[in-house]
């Protein structure tokens, strides 16, 4: 089953709520797994806008067409998403910097941070926030902003 473009943005909402009560509790590393997951499910989102779909391709039926869209990886869903403008050095630096700070933390198959204990720090936990959600250039303030989810 493939979540709609609505289902999509909710899901990151909530995901970023139930990060911000895991920083609360000191679990920095659950936080960390959350964040991720709520960009990716906002990513994922932003394609469906952009390419006019009701919901977000999984996988393909037709053998011939690569499996492009069941990644995790946030390069792949950011150039999928048609956002690459709005986090890139030519377009707003201050968003460019927060997407910069807050991915590098995650490797190209982040998933794995569900399986760790010590990936994240209280700091490092905190500054993911910042980047994803709080700072008033934030990559979800810049995609609602925007309208591009």
């Amino acid at each position: 089953m493939s979540a709609s473009q609505e289902d999509l943005k909710k899901i990151a909402l909530i995901r970023i709520k139930s990060a911000k009560t895991l920083l609360s509790k000191k679990d920095w590393n659950g936080a960390g797994y959350l964040m991720g997951l709520a960009l990716e499910c906002a990513l994922k989102s932003s394609i469906c806008k952009t390419l006019r779909i009701l919901n977000y391709p999984e996988a393909h039926t037709d053998k011939k067409v690569p499996d492009f869209f069941m990644t995790h990886s946030f390069d792949r869903l950011l150039l999928l998403s048609g956002l690459s403008d709005l986090f890139s050095p030519t377009g707003n630096a201050l968003a460019f910097n927060n997407w910069s700070t807050f991915t590098i933390q995650y490797p190209a198959e982040w998933t794995f941070l569900r399986y760790t204990m010590d990936y994240f720090d209280e700091k490092k936990a905190k500054e993911l926030f910042n980047c994803l959600m709080l700072d008033d250039n934030s990559i979800i303030k810049t995609i609602r902003q925007k309208r591009r989810w």
